[in-house]
């Protein structure tokens, strides 16, 4: 029996290639590799240095006195934007785990952890530290416990409005820092070699910025490979580099608060550590 390459296709008929382009088109958006994030963050989740700490999205599980209140809180805000843009809260909820900034925060979570794994724990932090402290991850040294914030942003390309929501997030920062820093209520850190749950406070904050593109190849090659690729080490690099640029511009503040400062000493060597991986890879 002759091997039909292409069912349903006989001799000189056209072969329609949109179907090929738009399986091309469709990969290169964010949203198409949301389910198999979704598994790398499970199955992150599964481990047993992570059980009974994070949920299965990676991120900090809400616990303590005011843990029932906090979630009933979160509830009533997201219904009350769900509604401002005609959505229940169940359709605002599955869009707004597809949509890019989500992504990005998921998907440097995820870099983070294949790159420094060992070293640092690297978590998605709760949604209440997500809208009313404005950290998007945690990374923990797990040596020294020094603890660092990150707020992604997904930036568009040079010809839109990109560089504005960089400005913007790059204000919210100052301001931050200028007050303190970030205040994580459902934290973590390293006690005995062990995370456990802990409020943090004075924790230094820095933005991690992707471009559509890189966030796209990002998903695709977490997606794809059980380890990283050149683009993710190339991604990695370039975000430690935007991390150690603003380290400096912090450190070299005087007019910060004092245990913030001391906090953001405690993270240099971190910071040397994560530089190190970038000769090593």
């Amino acid at each position: 029996m002759p091997i039909e390459y292409l069912p349903g296709l006989k001799p000189g008929d056209k072969i329609d290639l949109s179907q090929f382009d738009n399986k091309k088109k469709s990969e290169s958006r964010p949203e198409y590799y949301l389910y198999p994030i979704q598994e790398a963050l499970r199955e992150l989740a599964q481990r047993s240095e992570y059980r009974g700490l994070v949920n299965d999205a990676g991120q900090i599980i809400m616990s303590g006195p005011e843990a029932e209140f906090d979630n009933q809180n979160i509830k009533l805000n997201e219904e009350a934007w769900a509604k401002e843009e005609g959505q229940t809260w169940e359709e605002w909820t599955i869009r707004k785990e597809s949509d890019p900034a989500s992504l990005a925060e998921k998907g440097i979570t995820l870099l983070f952890d294949r790159i420094l794994r060992g070293k640092f724990a690297v978590l998605r932090a709760s949604d209440y530290d997500d809208y009313e402290n404005g950290a998007d991850n945690i990374i923990i040294d797990r040596e020294t416990g020094a603890v660092i914030c990150g707020i992604d942003d997904v930036f568009g390309d040079e010809s839109d409005d990109g560089g504005k929501r960089k400005a913007g997030k790059v204000d919210k920062i100052k301001r931050k820092m200028a007050k303190g820093g970030a205040r994580i209520k459902y934290g973590a850190t390293i006690k005995n070699d062990q995370l456990v749950p802990q409020e943090l406070e004075n924790v230094p904050l820095f933005y991690f910025s992707l471009s559509k593109k890189e966030l796209s190849d990002l998903l695709h090659s977490i997606s794809e490979y059980n380890k990283p690729t050149e683009i993710e080490n190339q991604i990695y690099q370039k975000l430690v580099g935007s991390l150690s640029e603003q380290y400096g511009h912090f450190a070299a503040d005087k007019s910060l608060d004092k245990r913030l400062r001391a906090n953001l000493n405690d993270f240099a060597p971190s910071l040397a550590k994560m530089k190190a991986e970038i000769e090593e890879a």
